[in-house]
């Protein structure tokens, strides 16, 4: 999994984009409204998702993100680290703002190539670990 700029924790409040997010989530995902279910919301998060059959995952987040606060993706990264068994990677991007891909070039080069590393070590490592098996 390569999650950039995601939102990680459903129950996070912290910026003005949360209202939209949540309107959406109750509209087209979840189909209930968090005020009346919010533990379908809690259960739904990804951070709460976590567990020790994760895949392996890089997460790619922007230090000046105002949609989704990069302390949330460090605190996704966190779980993962401390709860699952497979790889885990972070890139955050110093001075990148949501939606860095989009808006500056000088970033989707390297991105992109950091994620094609992250892809190309997670095969590497299952291809060794099948021929184990064999």
């Amino acid at each position: 999994m390569v999650g950039i700029y995601g939102r990680y924790d459903w129950e996070d409040r912290s910026t003005p984009e949360r209202a939209r997010f949540v309107d959406f989530l109750e509209r087209v995902v979840v189909q209930r409204t968090i005020d009346r279910h919010p533990e379908v919301f809690r259960d739904a998060s990804p951070i709460q998702r976590v567990t020790r059959n994760a895949p392996p995952f890089l997460v790619i987040q922007g230090s000046r993100d105002c949609v989704i606060p990069v302390e949330q993706a460090r605190s996704f990264v966190e779980r993962l680290r401390a709860v699952s068994r497979s790889q885990v990677g972070y890139l955050e991007l110093p001075g990148a703002g949501h939606g860095f891909d989009l808006l500056d070039g000088a970033r989707t080069g390297p991105t992109a190539h950091a994620i094609a590393l992250f892809l190309n070590q997670v095969h590497r490592s299952r291809a060794q670990f099948a021929k184990e098996v064999i």
